[in-house]
């Protein structure tokens, strides 16, 4: 041991290297041997965690939903501080641990950008192959705005039936975008629109409008329910909790009680014991009682005979009187 930290074959190995190569140079310190091989034990250790974190991280097929990619994070992060600790040297200040911490955190966030690209790459090509079937019409026409929103209208009807457990994250995003970019169209067939009909110019600002609202509203709503099942994700995660501190409490009281039944059993058995004892102690007092009075009894008697026989007839002649005594 040094420094109070244990050496093992690999940092031995390093050690060795490191004393060798001192005594090359004509320094010779056991302690800037240490700290050099600690140098490079922690730099390879980070290196390790680092590498069977990426390993980890990139196993799963991109794009992920946000909370598989959290899992999957999670699980990579925790192999690589396994990996970490088990090669760690002397990390006293947590330094090399701080380093790999930021480094973690850098890879994830490389690999959360890395998601929501894929995630927007296949979106956005999932909807130039829906739109391959507007390229050469030409809406420059009576109608065209009206067409053109039809078409719209049908890609994002198919659209809206794919999940982002199929496309990512960025599901939402990539058809806002996407819209933002045909409205510059849409504006321009709606201009050539409105100057050859007035009157479908009115029918066709108002079905861009409620088309507009329609988005906002689906948007919103998407909002909201993404909002609501966060709060039934969090509520079923609490109500959970709540179940595991029920059960903790009843496992505690179910043994609680049996412990007071133990000690109410055992204390029972004591009593009715004690109760037996004294019940036998009674009944050896009314037996001795009962003999001493039989005996007193019985010595009353005898006395009582001795003095009937003392008391014979005494004749006295008192006076020419006879007396019995």
């Amino acid at each position: 041991m040094i420094q109070g930290k244990e050496i093992n074959g690999f940092s031995f190995g390093i050690l060795c290297k490191e004393y060798t190569e001192g005594v090359k140079r004509g320094v010779v310190s056991i302690e800037t041997t240490f700290e050099s091989m600690k140098k490079s034990v922690n730099a390879t250790a980070i290196a390790n965690a680092m590498k069977l974190f990426s390993e980890t991280i990139q196993a799963v097929t991109l794009p992920q939903l946000s909370s598989v990619v959290q899992n999957r994070y999670n699980i990579a992060r925790e192999n690589a501080m396994k990996e970490f600790q088990g090669k760690v040297c002397s990390d006293k200040d947590n330094s090399y641990f701080n380093k790999l911490v930021a480094k973690l955190d850098e890879e994830f966030c490389m690999f959360v950008s890395r998601n929501n690209e894929q995630s927007l790459n296949k979106c956005r090509q999932f909807l130039e192959d829906q739109c391959k079937v507007m390229e050469g019409e030409d809406f420059h026409v009576r109608g065209g705005f009206n067409r053109l929103c039809q078409l719209i209208k049908t890609v994002e009807v198919n659209y809206r039936k794919l999940t982002e457990a199929e496309m990512g994250p960025k599901l939402g995003e990539a058809w806002k975008r996407f819209n933002d970019e045909l409205e510059e169209k849409k504006s321009d067939i709606l201009k050539f629109d409105n100057a050859m009909n007035e009157e479908d110019k009115k029918q066709a600002e108002l079905k861009a409008q409620n088309d507009r609202k329609e988005r906002e509203n689906l948007l919103q709503r998407e909002k909201l329910e993404e909002q609501a099942k966060q709060q039934r994700d969090m509520a079923a995660q609490y109500e959970r909790n709540l179940e595991s501190q029920k059960q903790t409490l009843e496992h505690q009281q179910t043994m609680h009680v049996d412990q007071l039944n133990a000690q109410f059993s055992q204390n029972k058995a004591a009593q009715e014991a004690m109760i037996g004892e004294l019940r036998s102690q009674q009944d050896e007092s009314n037996r001795r009682r009962d003999e001493d009075r039989r005996a007193h009894t019985e010595q009353m008697n005898q006395m009582s005979n001795k003095i009937s026989a003392m008391q014979q007839p005494v004749v006295r002649r008192r006076r020419g009187v006879c007396c019995v005594m």
